[in-house]
């Protein structure tokens, strides 16, 4: 790289001197910028020799230089030119690019870790499916509970846009859907005989949301390795599995926080999960 730097000009050689390491093996963090320039030094040398009628730099012998510790010249020709500069930058920018992937990479496995639950995920997950069915709906849960406390009465009537439930609605949509769910999970009939989604009075589905919550609480913790796969009935004929009924209203819990998290930002609240992350 050296040789071809001398080649290039002063510009270029100065730069190797006062960047010790830079034409050495490794990662150095300007190398992609001053193989860059090499190659653009190229070829503006290239096009000039060809507007002046001159041969070609690819059938030239460029360069004759003496190298301390070497008893003789070394050419540098146009072919060697491009050979080097475009492995070192290619060098230079693969292993560029892989530490901005590993950078990356770890920014993004911290963000899950703090922001997937609430908690790192690790404590969610276990070797018994049973237990780390549990542990999901135990976090979910609570940020669903303190966002209905934490949104004022008179923003239950509040919607985003006219096509969309209120954020009534959509608790009490919530509300139905666990005391089915669960109710399905565990073969019982469905405890709830109100639809809550028509509903709008904050007091009213806040004890809604919190009475099939903990109703969905009885059905998690009585639910073990032993009989998660038990076979349950579904309407209109189909079969799951306990364990199967309850991850699908965990995901479906999830779903609408997502949901409601935009509500509350859109209200100017910060949402559950993120007061206790902070």
């Amino acid at each position: 790289m050296r040789l071809v730097a001398a080649w290039l000009g002063q510009g270029a050689e100065s730069v190797l001197r006062s960047r010790p390491g830079l034409d050495q093996p490794g990662f150095h963090p300007l190398r992609p910028i001053f193989c860059s320039h090499l190659a653009m030094r190229g070829l503006r040398l290239r096009l000039s020799r060809s507007s002046q009628g001159q041969e070609p730099v690819h059938d030239a012998a460029l360069y004759a230089t003496q190298t301390s510790g070497h008893g003789g010249g070394h050419w540098a020709t146009g072919s060697t030119l491009a050979s080097t500069t475009r492995e070192c930058y290619c060098r230079s920018m693969l292993t560029f690019r892989s530490l901005t992937l590993t950078v990356l990479l770890t920014v993004l496995a911290s963000s899950v870790m703090a922001q997937t639950t609430g908690a790192p995920f690790t404590d969610a997950l276990s070797t018994s499916l049973a237990s780390s069915v549990h542990a999901m709906h135990g976090t979910i849960r609570a940020n669903l509970a303190d966002a209905a406390n934490l949104m004022p009465a008179a923003d239950y009537a509040f919607r985003a846009t006219p096509e969309i439930r209120t954020f009534a609605a959509l608790l009490g949509h919530v509300a139905n859907a666990n005391f089915f769910f669960c109710s399905q999970a565990a073969a019982e009939p469905l405890p709830a005989t109100v639809d809550y989604e028509q509903e709008l009075d904050k007091t009213t589905l806040v004890d809604a949301l919190e009475g099939s919550l903990a109703y969905c609480d009885t059905i998690y913790t009585a639910t073990t390795d032993a009989n998660i796969d038990d076979v349950v009935r579904l309407p209109g004929g189909g079969e799951s599995r306990r364990g199967g009924v309850l991850m699908f209203n965990t995901a479906h819990n999830n779903e609408h926080y997502g949901n409601v998290v935009i509500y509350l930002r859109l209200r100017g609240l910060v949402p559950p999960s993120t007061a206790n992350a902070q």
